[in-house]
């Protein structure tokens, strides 16, 4: 896969911005529909042309349904994505057999809960609230082992053992990771590439999500690019979000700003979507929650929201997918330049279901 020259020329030009008010644009329109149709939607003429990755296909694969978890608890996004991504990881069995599931940033395990039928499953979390919710869950599924990295100890070594392998052979396992967040797909592809403890790893499949929160590329051909990930990436998809939505998001963001302008030192939580519907009531309501008085000489400049409304679209919109394109073909190239042979990138799920819905699979040959 091509890294697209486009993307890395326009992302180069804003590498060293650390706020989207630094942004410079030429654009004259006004009206917040056709900003968010063009930065926001990508729809802008000079971007229709730009290799972006393609996540909006309401046309998902499908899969014969082998399997149908029911978490009362999650919400019907995160049902979904457990439903189809356990199904896809149950056809690619298919062609290509494995015992173990290595189920990296698995939270509360629900994926391997969904699979523990079907494989023995390793669960890797770090975060001990949710390990003590897996572990109530555990003390019923012989099929699930918990850890906390890929460093495998003693224990999961044991775990591993009581899977007897055929001739003698370490059980062959398929590393994956849903909605696994910034650089945890990378520590994925490395459990591939460099291999783990006790398994013979055949693959791997992950599904990423903030991408704000990446901190490196780790291809040859682009690890030597410092990007500030922080500003340019964004932890959602805007297109995923109705107009008012993404107009409510920038209220929030830039409403604050402009108060923490006279009010630096102060965190403005509990406040409410309504109490952003517009500059008076956001005043007025922090007026009453904080008791500040004499803030009625903050004046709200409509040309100043606009202006910054376009940069805060630009980036949030544009230069996000620019991040987001490029981290997906940095690491689709890094699993091919270490010898994973079979490397596909695809939409998942259905985007007006889940907007984190790229997936990477990469099979060793």
């Amino acid at each position: 896969m091509n890294i697209d020259k486009e993307l890395l020329s326009l992302l180069t030009q804003y590498q060293s911005i650390e706020s989207y008010k630094q942004v410079s644009l030429e654009y004259t329109s006004q009206d917040t529909s056709q900003i968010i149709n063009d930065f926001i939607h990508l729809q802008h003429p000079s971007l229709t042309s730009i290799n972006f990755l393609n996540k909006t296909s309401s046309s998902p694969p499908s899969f014969p349904l082998q399997i149908s978890p029911k978490f009362p608890q999650l919400s019907t996004r995160k049902t979904y994505e457990v439903l189809q991504f356990s199904n896809y990881i149950l056809s690619l069995h298919e062609s290509t057999p494995f015992e173990f599931i290595v189920d990296v940033g698995a939270g509360k395990s629900y994926l391997g809960q969904s699979l523990s039928s079907h494989f023995k499953i390793i669960s890797i979390e770090k975060d001990v609230s949710k390990v003590k919710t897996f572990n109530r869950f555990i003390r019923q599924s012989p099929q699930i082992h918990q850890t906390t990295e890929l460093r495998f100890g003693e224990d999961t070594i044991h775990f591993i053992n009581s899977q007897k392998a055929r001739n003698g052979e370490l059980p062959r396992a398929l590393i994956v990771g849903l909605d696994t967040c910034g650089d945890l797909p990378n520590v994925i592809m490395d459990g591939v590439v460099e291999g783990v403890k006790g398994l013979d790893v055949i693959g791997c499949c992950v599904v990423s999500c903030c991408f704000h929160k990446v901190s490196r590329f780790v291809s040859d051909e682009l690890k030597g690019d410092g990007v500030r990930f922080d500003v340019l990436g964004y932890g959602q998809d805007l297109r995923f979000l109705s107009n008012d939505e993404i107009v409510l998001s920038f209220k929030k963001e830039f409403y604050k700003e402009v108060l923490k302008l006279e009010l630096d030192d102060v965190e403005l939580t509990g406040l409410k979507n309504k109490d952003f519907e517009n500059w008076e009531s956001f005043i007025s309501r922090v007026g009453e929650v904080y008791g500040f008085e004499q803030l009625d000489h903050l004046e709200f400049n409509q040309d100043e929201f606009i202006g910054n409304f376009i940069k805060w679209c630009f980036v949030k919109g544009v230069l996000s997918q620019v991040v987001e394109t490029l981290v997906h073909h940095d690491r689709v190239r890094y699993l091919q330049n270490h010898g994973v042979g079979n490397v596909s990138i695809d939409a998942l799920f259905d985007f007006n279901k889940s907007s984190r819905n790229i997936l990477i699979t990469g099979i060793k040959l």
